[in-house]
């Protein structure tokens, strides 16, 4: 399987993703608050290329389809990546370095294809009403999916927050 863009919203995610300070961004969040970032682009890339606020129950519903997914595909091939690198004693490190590149790239491919079950959900939803200004419908959209999760930010996730978004919003 490729990790090349295969829609809208993937390309828009490997975008977004590769400009300054995304990436370390999304991890925190992911790490320290249990953000899926795949969610968490998803409702940006809604608002900022589709120009959509999404209700509620279109977030609640991108959050059940892949809840299941993430938990018992996305998590446990992350998992194993990164207990991975350190390497372990009495095995070889190149064949286990190899290894933990295959799994990487499954992860990655896990993404992607989560990625396309939520584009797929998209576009079928009739629910969703767009709206001017892409900016305000992703910080509506974040804002929405991260009080669905039940998420408690500090000050540094609220920054990482607003510097994903601006990032998204950015050319």
């Amino acid at each position: 399987m490729s990790t090349a863009p295969d829609n809208p919203f993937w390309a828009f995610s490997l975008r977004v993703y590769r400009r300054a300070g995304v990436a370390p961004a999304c991890l925190r969040l992911q790490d320290g608050y249990d953000v899926d970032v795949n969610l968490l682009l998803y409702c940006c890339w809604r608002g900022t290329v589709d120009g959509v606020a999404m209700p509620q129950s279109d977030i609640d519903a991108a959050m059940r389809l892949v809840d299941v997914w993430r938990e018992s595909v996305v998590r446990p091939l992350r998992e194993t990546r990164r207990c991975m690198k350190a390497g372990y004693d009495g095995f070889d490190r190149t064949g286990s370095d190899a290894l933990r590149s295959e799994v990487k790239r499954l992860e990655l491919d896990a993404e992607r294809l989560q990625q396309a079950a939520l584009f797929e959900s998209g576009r079928k939803s009739a629910a969703s009403a767009a709206v001017p200004g892409g900016s305000d419908a992703a910080r509506s959209n974040v804002a929405a999916y991260l009080n669905a999760m039940g998420a408690d930010l500090d000050v540094d996730a609220k920054a990482d927050c607003a510097l994903i978004l601006e990032r998204c919003c950015d050319g």
